[in-house]
């Protein structure tokens, strides 16, 4: 059984099975051809006509016996990677031998950055500039810290709320005691006028 793709992919052989002949062939794409399956061969460009995909047939035969005809094998996908670097990559296996192909996607439709990816710049850090391994110690000293930092916090957070508190109590006495005093003075006697 054959595998579908589409759009534009590079076809590579990566395992072949010694003791058997075998080939791939490529079939519905613009430039259909039977390709033999040798890990020294390049990488084959396959691409697909617009809105149309092309198939890829993995064959085997038997080069030491007396069956000299060519036989399909069923194909299945063994591995599907996406990655910066190499982009959309899927692996085809020959289900009956170790034929194995590497279809790699070239479409600048679907890895529109594959181009400005290939000299990416190297962000490793100079072996100078590398932070030391842990050897325990320091793990220990960076949780003291932690537990310092964490209780001087909470230290800050009580003395804020009992300031806020004692704020209010004191505002309260004071209202209290302006209420206190109006009523007082409400309830002193008034001096009658004289007549």
């Amino acid at each position: 059984m054959a595998e579908r793709f589409y759009g534009e992919w590079m076809v590579e052989v990566i395992q072949t099975d010694p003791a058997l002949s075998q080939r791939f062939i490529t079939s519905g794409s613009s430039n259909d051809n039977v390709y033999p399956a040798e890990t020294t061969t390049n990488p084959v460009s396959v691409s697909s006509w617009p809105r149309q995909g092309f198939e890829v047939q993995m064959e085997w035969k038997d080069i030491a016996g007396s069956d000299f005809d060519w036989h399909p094998s069923d194909v299945r996908r063994i591995g599907v990677d996406y990655t910066l670097q190499d982009g959309l990559v899927v692996l085809l296996k020959a289900e009956d031998n170790d034929f194995v192909l590497r279809c790699r996607n070239v479409d600048p439709q679907l890895n529109p950055w594959r181009s400005s990816a290939v000299n990416l710049p190297d962000f490793t850090l100079p072996e100078d500039v590398r932070r030391p391994a842990d050897n325990g110690d320091d793990d220990r000293d960076d949780r003291e810290r932690d537990d310092r930092e964490r209780d001087d916090r909470e230290r800050d957070d009580r003395e804020r709320d009992d300031r806020e508190r004692d704020d209010r109590e004191r505002d309260d006495r004071e209202r209290d005691d302006r209420e206190r005093d109006d009523r007082e003075r409400d309830d002193r006697p008034r001096p009658r006028p004289r007549p």
